[in-house]
């Protein structure tokens, strides 16, 4: 079955870009972090741990939407989840980490509900 529509394409690429100021945010903040001295381990890294990865399955996620719209839809759930772990490492108050958790909550969904033609 594909899908038809091109809503979690959209959404996913879209979400992944604006998550895109946040890694460089928590990097820049981490490697301030590093360079005072920080907590002996690599902030920078770690923030990198935490952001990079909804960016690279939000777009996986968006472009499967239309090929295999039951794989877009876990990986997109997979970065909304992502994301929300993001926005809490930011202690709740990144919008820019917030936005793509929503961005990516309502592609998944629309990737589950979408309608669905034969191959």
């Amino acid at each position: 079955m594909r899908g038809t529509s091109n809503a979690p394409l959209i959404l996913g690429i879209l979400g992944s870009v604006l998550m895109i100021p946040t890694l460089l945010c928590a990097m820049a903040c981490g490697a301030l972090v590093d360079s005072f001295g920080g907590t002996g381990g690599s902030m920078e890294g770690l923030a990198f741990l935490f952001f990079a990865p909804p960016i690279i399955t939000g777009i996986i996620g968006g472009v499967k939407g239309k090929t295999n719209p039951n794989l877009s839809f876990i990986l997109l759930l997979c970065s909304a989840l992502l994301a929300f772990i993001g926005w809490a490492f930011t202690m709740f108050t990144s919008l820019y980490a917030l936005a793509p958790m929503i961005l990516f909550l309502i592609g998944a969904i629309l990737a589950k509900t979408q309608k669905k033609e034969n191959d």
